[in-house]
């Protein structure tokens, strides 16, 4: 099966390309999923798509708008199926961002498919149910500022750092007054401010109950070790614990660009998303613009 691949640079390698031993699969979060047909993980990958119905208790693929309890599991088996119909190739590479993570794992055999999806599912009601008790906050894309500017904005503000995506992009979190703060003063100095549809922020204490529930959820789960290659998308480095990185995803800030750049120095060349949209091409080429980039989704 070849790679769907978009070109979205100069640089890319042709359809007929396959993936290699300095090929990176990166698997994307449950964000920026509005205009993905997820539906088509039913013609794909049918047995799939009736587990994740299963685990969900309704189909999360017409529901993705609703909530991280149906759009992760989406998500989740949106990539799977899009690897699937790549061939199930083994690259030298994986990373994923956020819930992503969970596909990346499950291509490099830590544990198997049915599993990430049952731990996905999970994950994504308990951050729901969190969600909906946490107080009124929100999240900030902030570019066009240097990273120390942005940086001391966050401790100005008492926001929190989210996610560091790629140069130039980082995602603030916090109070609701706190980012509307933010956003004035990061205009005032020529920054860019994006409020994301995102009406409250989890903060470690609102996820205590949740991140021990899922900390028992990974102590039962048939975890193996997972083949070598596999990035972290929290500490930026192989990983080695997959028990441990897992839920420390659930509370730490996803530090993509610094994960991105550690595949660069690792041997990875070519990155190929894996999964319903192309949100991450662009984080790839606004880090590493040289490389050699393509999409293979499920369609």
């Amino acid at each position: 099966m070849t790679l769907a691949l978009a070109p979205p640079m100069d640089s890319v390698f042709e359809q007929s390309s396959r993936p290699s031993a300095t090929t990176a699969l990166l698997f994307p979060g449950a964000g920026g999923h509005a205009g993905c047909d997820l539906n088509l993980v039913w013609a794909i990958a049918p047995d799939l798509a009736a587990r994740a119905v299963v685990e969900v208790g309704a189909d999360p693929f017409k529901r993705a708008e609703l909530g991280s309890r149906f759009r992760q599991p989406a998500i989740y088996c949106a990539s799977i199926a899009a690897w699937m119909r790549m061939g199930r190739p083994e690259t030298g590479f994986t990373a994923g961002y956020s819930t992503g993570e969970f596909a990346a794992l499950a291509v490099a055999g830590a544990f198997s498919v049915e599993e990430g999806l049952r731990l996905v599912a999970l994950r994504g009601r308990l951050l729901q149910e969190a969600f909906e008790d946490a107080p009124p906050g929100g999240m900030i894309r902030v570019s066009g500022m240097s990273e120390q500017a942005v940086h001391a904005l966050r401790r100005r503000h008492g926001l929190v750092l989210a996610a560091d995506n790629c140069p130039g992009e980082i995602v603030l979190a916090g109070d609701s007054i706190a980012i509307w703060a933010a956003c004035t003063d990061a205009v005032a100095q020529g920054g860019h401010c994006l409020r994301l549809e995102v009406p409250r922020t989890l903060h470690p204490a609102s996820l205590s109950a949740a991140a021990a529930e899922f900390e028992a959820a990974l102590h039962d789960a048939d975890i193996g070790r997972p083949r070598p290659g596999i990035f972290s998308c929290t500490t930026a480095t192989p990983i080695d614990d997959v028990r441990a990185r897992l839920l420390e995803g659930m509370v730490k800030p996803i530090e993509w660009r610094s994960t991105l750049l550690a595949l660069h120095e690792a041997g990875a060349r070519k990155f190929v998303n894996v999964g319903p949209c192309d949100w991450m091409g662009d984080l790839v080429r606004r880090t590493l613009p040289a490389v050699e980039l393509g999409w293979a989704r499920a369609a």
